[in-house]
């Protein structure tokens, strides 16, 4: 993925590719710097002119041409600020936490999940499918709202009603925390 790049425009967090790029990204966009494009694409938005033509000139003779109102730096902070508030919803228990933890280790510090996986004393399995649910919940799949406040990841997977089965796995306990004395 070294040429994975977003601009401005194409952010999107219901996406998890975007989600994991401003993930491993997080500490320039908190400096109010966007990374810089990969060979063959631009840092800008969109048209470098933007002076408007005679007929999209108003009739008022004071115009003047519109610009940005916002400082170079607040766009990638208000991103980081966005992902920090949707990843400071993963909280409400222990295994939120655990989850979280394990997320930033694999995607911000860039640790692969078969090396999360013997270091926790976990399947492989396990650790790939608790990073994979908290990337869902960060894309907005679990970001609702409940009694009128943001949903915690905890509620969130109360909500849910039931631990699913990841692929594999036949029993009920799908999610053991077996390994919990290890973290």
């Amino acid at each position: 993925m070294p040429d994975l790049w977003y601009s401005y425009r194409e952010v999107n967090f219901g996406d998890a590719d975007c989600i994991v790029w401003i993930a491993a990204n997080i500490t320039i966009l908190e400096d109010g710097r966007w990374p810089q494009p990969p060979a063959g694409r631009r840092m800008t938005d969109g048209p470098i002119n933007l002076t408007p033509t005679s007929k999209d000139k108003p009739k008022n003779r004071h115009y003047e041409p519109v610009r940005g109102k916002e400082a170079s730096f607040t766009k990638p902070e208000g991103i980081a600020a966005e992902f920090r508030r949707r990843q400071e919803l993963v909280r409400g228990n222990d295994r939120a936490d655990k989850d979280r933890v394990l997320f930033e280790e694999h995607v911000m510090e860039g640790l692969a999940v078969d090396r999360l996986a013997k270091i926790r004393a976990c399947p492989y399995w396990v650790v790939d499918y608790r990073i994979k649910r908290v990337l869902k919940f960060l894309t907005g799949k679990g970001l609702k709202y409940i009694d009128g406040h943001p949903a915690t990841y905890a509620e969130w997977m109360a909500k849910r009603g039931k631990r699913p089965n990841p692929p594999g796995n036949t029993h009920s306990s799908a999610l053991p925390d077996a390994h919990e004395g290890h973290e």
